[in-house]
Formats: structure tokens, C-alpha cells, sequence
């Protein structure tokens, strides 16, 4: 049974990360330099060589333990001011310090976040 992730995405920059990563798709190849050859077969298999949206995670503190519910075929449901305004099905997820630095460009090396998951 797929499980329900409660995505919020309210504040400016959560916005903003939400039009960049996921209405804007990432294209692979803005991202194959961090990740390893066979992470990187299987997004070129499961999304054609194509763009792919992407949401950062930070698995720290509580979020642990969401983080690893979280599983393909999940769903993902953004909120925005307490509504959900889109959501998406979870097709891969990995943990990936130097993929969530490159995803948002804000972040830093010293950062906590270093999961996404892809829908």
C-alpha cells in the first residue's frame, strides 16, 4: 500500500525550489556528474535520457524516520498555506548530498539536506 507524504512547501523558497525542481523538471544531465554510473542507467532508463522532477529532503532530526518510509510508488502531496495545490507519484529516491546542493543552488556543502526524491 502506497503511503501519503505530506509535503509542505509554503515559504519563499520552498516555492520557488518547487517551480525549479518539479514544474521545471531538472535535466539529466545537470545532475550526472553526481551521481554513480548505475544510479544514473536507471534514471536514464526510467525517465529516457529526459528531465526528471526532483524535491530535496532533509533527513534529520524527525524526518529520519519519514525519510525512510518513503518508497516508489508513494504519493506526495504539496501544501501551501494549510492546501494542497499538486502532488506526484514517487518513482525513485536516493540519498545524495552533492544532487541536493546542485538541485536548489542555494545550499551549501556544510548544509543537513542530501535526500531527494523523484517522482
Amino acid at each position: 500500500m502506497s503511503n501519503l507524504i505530506i509535503q509542505p512547501a509554503s515559504d519563499k523558497n520552498a516555492r520557488q525550489h518547487f517551480v525549479d525542481t518539479v514544474l521545471n523538471p531538472v535535466p539529466l544531465s545537470r545532475i550526472q556528474k553526481h551521481l554513480d554510473a548505475e544510479t544514473m542507467q536507471k534514471l536514464e532508463k526510467l525517465y529516457k535520457g529526459n528531465e526528471i522532477p526532483v524535491w530535496g529532503f532533509t533527513p534529520a532530526g524527525s524526518n529520519i524516520g519519514k525519510w525512510n518510509r518513503i518508497e516508489k510508488g508513494d504519493v506526495a502531496l504539496f501544501l501551501r498555506q494549510k492546501f494542497a495545490f499538486a502532488s506526484s507519484t514517487v518513482a525513485f529516491k536516493l540519498h545524495n548530498h552533492n544532487l541536493a546542493v546542485v538541485n536548489s543552488g542555494v545550499m551549501t556543502t556544510n548544509n543537513a539536506r542530501g535526500s531527494t526524491y523523484i517522482f
